[in-house]
């Protein structure tokens, strides 16, 4: 654009460059206002990439949020470690935008070392430094969460409805039939704990992996909890 501009100034005398430089603004203006609209309408109807997993995060962080600011009220002020694995539907996205989410609200959080270079190096740190634990448990993993005396459940969503919910436990019992008569019951603890990765593997069957990518669009239960920090994942 500025190579035109320059063009015409050294081959247009000055009373056609004012014409031709109000012209071109007038036109510039048009372009601008045509993309907008463009660019305003693509925008309206933007489809959210993963709206299950930004659902089950916003009805998760509210309360979690909630909780910390009453710990950092009575004094544990942290910083506080957050975990997040296993995660058998989404390789740890959840567990980072909790993350996120309790920075951005101005919660001292922290991942692991392991996790710096998703975290970075400004939110990452050695557990043995947390005050509190604050971990996110997804699926099986909320039963052993539970059964831990020092943790506190603090939030817990489940994005299925009763329906979809027999659904998954259906495709779940399919899922590890069809492993077992194809001689890759070695991939059937991941069905509950790594999905996601199992879902990859070239071993399984086009149909079977059909079915684990239903369960993964269905998704499963998640819950936070809260207490003394442990170093887990």
């Amino acid at each position: 654009g500025w190579t035109g501009v320059e063009l015409c100034r050294a081959r247009l005398n000055e009373r056609t460059m004012r014409r031709s430089s109000t012209a071109a603004v007038a036109l510039l203006s048009a372009i601008a206002l045509v993309s907008l609209g463009f660019f305003a309408v693509d925008a309206a109807h933007a489809t959210v990439q993963t709206p299950r997993l930004n659902e089950q995060l916003g009805a998760l962080i509210a309360p979690t949020a909630r909780s910390l600011a009453l710990l950092r009220h009575d004094g544990k002020r942290g910083p506080y470690l957050v975990t997040w694995l296993p995660d058998p539907l989404d390789i740890g996205a959840e567990g980072y935008g909790l993350l996120n989410e309790l920075d951005r609200r101005g919660f001292d959080v922290r991942a692991s070392l392991t996790f710096r270079p998703g975290a970075t190096r400004y939110h990452a740190m050695d557990p043995a430094r947390a005050s509190l634990e604050v971990h996110l448990a997804t699926g099986n993993d909320i039963a052993r969460w539970s059964k831990m005396s020092n943790y506190r459940e603090v939030a817990y969503f489940d994005p299925r409805s009763v329906a979809e919910r027999q659904e998954f436990a259906r495709l779940r019992t399919q899922v590890i039939e069809d492993l077992r008569r194809a001689n890759l019951s070695a991939l059937v603890p991941d069905v509950d704990e790594n999905l996601f990765i199992a879902a990859l593997s070239p071993q399984i069957s086009d149909a079977t992996r059909r079915l684990m990518t239903r369960m993964l669009d269905l998704g499963l239960p998640s819950a936070v909890f809260i207490g003394a920090p442990h170093g887990g994942g």
